[in-house]
């Protein structure tokens, strides 16, 4: 009877291991089938947008594979050709498939706080006064808020500009002229620039001058000059100064760039106003347009106004020679 006891024991003890041992493999399994599970994809011919700025691409529509890089196409217009429950395949001469969540529709673009003042790093030589080294975004030095067109359009007409232009002038080798008195602007490429327009801003007692090379509108600068002492201060953007002469806002024009640049100055009241920068970065994901019809400007009551759009939709389609009238409308204060 004793015997009998132990065989039982010992079959029950060895079941119990045997079956402990087999569970997780069946899991394994179960994992294994779950990962090589293909993704089945149906020929569709759509158009959507990019509505993730941080989209990754991949290679091979798995979800458990790693992804190639980040797409860098915040707002573009893509082609797809095929779908499958977590993909999109994107037309293209390379395998490009996309995480449905990524995409979506024009209204589906996010326009969140952190996407509105994301900056990025200068490149090397730019880097004083860079925010984004400092840790900080457009909110340390701006607020910033969309609006409706309707508001952009009234403040249109209080709109306020302190620049005067001025027609007689002329430009030979790097000194401009005026009222015949000369100004040197430009010591490098001195054969290359031409001066394309001059203004007089009467607040800081300044001419202002736009340098280009070879008439390229792309490649060119603005520069302040003192009318008494002919010292200058270059300046990489265009300035726009406020109603209360406390500030100097700057920007690039994307129009001729394709990013957005800014800088902000201060300005201490004095007999010549003392100029000084404060703060420059770049746009991360959004770019201004400044046209003759829908200008970037200061309104009366301290504000910045200006259409815009995210970087892959300034422009409509994708040979990038008209601009894309499906606009939104932003708002930016400066911060005392």
């Amino acid at each position: 009877m004793k015997h009998l006891i132990l065989y039982i024991s010992l079959f029950y003890l060895i079941g119990c291991n045997l079956f402990q041992g087999q569970q997780p493999v069946e899991e394994n399994v179960a994992v294994e089938e779950n990962q090589q599970q293909e993704e089945v994809f149906v020929p569709v011919q759509k158009e959507l947008y990019v509505i993730n700025p941080k989209t990754m691409q991949y290679t091979e529509p798995d979800i458990h594979s790693e992804p190639k890089d980040r797409l860098n196409s915040f707002g573009h217009l893509l082609k797809i050709e095929a779908e499958s429950e977590h993909f999109y395949k994107i037309k293209s001469s390379a395998d490009c498939y996309l995480l449905k969540e990524n995409m979506g529709t024009y209204n589906e673009i996010p326009l969140t706080k952190e996407i509105l003042e994301a900056v990025q790093e200068l490149e090397e030589g730019e880097n004083e006064f860079d925010i984004s080294k400092e840790g900080k975004n457009l909110c340390d030095y701006f607020t910033i808020s969309l609006i409706p067109k309707q508001e952009y359009r009234k403040e249109l007409k209080n709109r306020v500009d302190f620049r005067t232009p001025i027609k007689n002038f002329t430009y030979k080798e790097g000194v401009l002229y005026i009222n015949h008195q000369a100004y040197e602007v430009e010591k490098e490429n001195i054969e290359w620039s031409n001066c394309e327009k001059v203004w007089w801003i009467a607040p800081l007692q300044r001419y202002l001058a736009y340098i280009t090379y070879q008439g390229d509108v792309a490649y060119g600068f603005f520069i302040l000059i003192e009318k008494d002492t002919k010292k200058t201060i270059k300046l990489e953007q265009e300035p726009f100064l406020s109603p209360d002469f406390k500030y100097l806002f700057c920007t690039t024009n994307p129009t001729y760039m394709n990013y957005t640049k800014i800088s902000l100055y201060n300005i201490q009241k004095d007999s010549i106003p003392l100029i000084e920068m404060v703060a420059q970065t770049e746009i991360n994901y959004w770019m201004p347009y400044h046209t003759k019809e829908t200008p970037l400007f200061f309104s009366s009551n301290g504000n910045i106004y200006a259409s815009f759009n995210v970087e892959g939709l300034f422009w409509k389609g994708r040979k990038e020679v008209k601009l894309n009238d499906q606009r939104m409308y932003i708002k930016i204060g400066i911060r005392n």
